[in-house]
């Protein structure tokens, strides 16, 4: 019961990821900006700009992206065929992607990390043959 309990907390982890990673990829206004400028004659125009990420910073950014995707997607394997050091390892890298990262990306996936490290303390380890 215990494993699946630590599957069920790595798929929330990896659907919690996925969600972040799109909404980084997609959200419209993740970069937002304005100018002013004055004309000769004194009128001053003001300009509000934001862009997404992706539209930023370019196509590779979306490489980043999956990086805690993977991360929990092979939590979730580990997870599953309880192998619980990897799992530990993937939570451990994951959080370390966060700090990394964190005042840019790396705080939106603060909670898929959380939910892979529960999901770690949770795991019971290899099954013996």
């Amino acid at each position: 019961m215990r494993a699946n309990v630590s599957a069920w907390a790595a798929a929330v982890g990896l659907v919690l990821a996925i969600a972040a990673g799109v909404w980084l990829g997609l959200a419209p206004d993740f970069y937002q900006g304005a100018s002013s400028s004055v004309s000769s004659s004194g009128v001053v125009t003001t300009t509000q700009t934001s862009a997404s990420l992706v539209e930023e910073n370019g196509v590779w950014v979306i490489g980043l992206l999956c990086v805690p995707v993977a991360l929990t997607a092979l939590a979730l394997y580990c997870a599953v065929r309880r192998r619980r050091v990897l799992l530990w390892v993937s939570g451990l890298v994951l959080l370390g992607f966060v700090v990394v990262s964190g005042f840019t990306i790396g705080m939106w996936y603060v909670p898929a990390a959380l939910a892979v490290l529960i999901a770690s303390g949770l795991s019971r380890g290899s099954a013996p043959s």
